[in-house]
């Protein structure tokens, strides 16, 4: 009988390039584990909107910054980059928020919602995402990361290995600094760690205050791509 204490093995894994055929795949893990590990269907039954936030647009537009994490054939995690955070502000704001709002008003015209929750976490898009959610300083940060594994391939240096991948790409390509918003219980502060980055703010998060009895923290991670040489001499400028 395996020990129970025994530390946890790595698994093989490889990180590679996304490619068109993972994109369920990808979208899978995310609607598996969207709620910190829980599915996303446990608070909203409309998946399109956060799926449409935080996976669908690196996939459609910059899918050169996305990879994926594969083991025995399977993809068990993703890492999306973005290279310009005002452009995939724009993008969102103008090609995906008008669909989902009319997809959204159809289904609550037609009483297709019967979930409470997800009657909350609409409103709370809408009226509190805005505040809630930091934002980097503007040309310090430019790009985002967003990372998500399977459960039972967390706290195995994976996340790192991945984060590590798609920074060497998006600092390849031009990119002086990235950041990240998680979100994490009040009293953690995990991601850092993975990201190797810095915690600049934290905020209150009260996107599930309606079906948590924890308090939850919105984390803002940047994290510096420059040469140290590059650092040296802004510093002096």
């Amino acid at each position: 009988m395996p020990d129970p204490t025994a530390p946890r093995r790595r698994p093989t894994a490889i990180v590679r390039p996304y490619r068109r055929e993972d994109r369920e795949a990808v979208r899978d893990i995310f609607r598996a584990g969207g709620q910190r590990g829980d599915p996303v269907s446990n608070y909203i039954e409309e998946e399109d909107i956060p799926l449409a936030l935080f996976v669908d647009y690196h996939l459609d537009h910059e899918p050169g910054c996305c990879f994926v994490a594969e083991a025995e054939g399977k993809v068990v995690g993703y890492i999306a980059g973005c290279l310009d955070n005002d452009r995939y502000n724009w993008v969102v704001l103008t090609r995906y928020i008008p669909r989902l709002l009319v997809r959204v008003l159809w289904r609550l015209f037609t009483l297709q919602y019967h979930n409470t929750s997800t009657f909350r976490v609409i409103l709370w898009f809408m009226t509190r995402s805005w505040r809630e959610i930091p934002e980097p300083p503007r040309g310090r940060y430019p790009a985002h990361l967003h990372i998500a594994l399977a459960p039972e391939y967390r706290g195995l240096r994976l996340g790192r290995q991945m984060v590590d991948t798609a920074v060497d790409r998006i600092k390849s390509l031009g990119a002086v600094g990235a950041h990240g918003v998680v979100i994490e219980e009040a009293g953690h502060n995990a991601f850092a760690a993975v990201m190797a980055g810095t915690l600049l703010e934290s905020r209150p998060c009260t996107l599930w205050a309606h079906c948590s009895d924890k308090r939850w923290m919105f984390r803002l991670l940047v994290r510096d791509l420059r040469d140290p040489s590059s650092r040296a001499a802004a510093g002096r400028t």
